[in-house]
């Protein structure tokens, strides 16, 4: 879909730029992350991505990425973190929103 490809593309973009400054947030694709060593954070994201299209909620400036298909998040770099967005298989992540753990699709 369009919102994957933007993911893809934007994950592949990434991969080629300096990592931003602690606490600055980096656009990736349709998404606005800042990354933090719990896990990228959403900061801000376009209008056409904030439904999720499987129906499973949201996305909320504020919530914590968890995994990327069945990768953890927590503690890897950057760059892992961008090769998965880019190559993610099942396009699903999990973030915490609100406390509670959620699945977020952008099939």
């Amino acid at each position: 879909t369009r919102v994957r490809g933007q993911v893809e593309l934007g994950a592949e973009a990434a991969m080629g730029r300096p990592a931003p400054a602690a606490g600055e947030g980096e656009w990736v694709g349709p998404w606005k992350l800042r990354w933090e060593n719990e896990g990228p954070v959403w900061v801000d994201y376009h209008a056409s991505v904030h439904d999720d299209p499987r129906g499973y909620g949201k996305v909320t400036t504020g919530d914590r990425m968890l995994k990327v298909g069945d990768n953890v998040v927590k503690g890897q770099r950057r760059e892992v973190i961008l090769r998965w967005l880019r190559d993610p298989g099942g396009y699903e992540v999990s973030r915490l929103s609100g406390g509670k753990e959620e699945p977020y699709s952008f099939l």
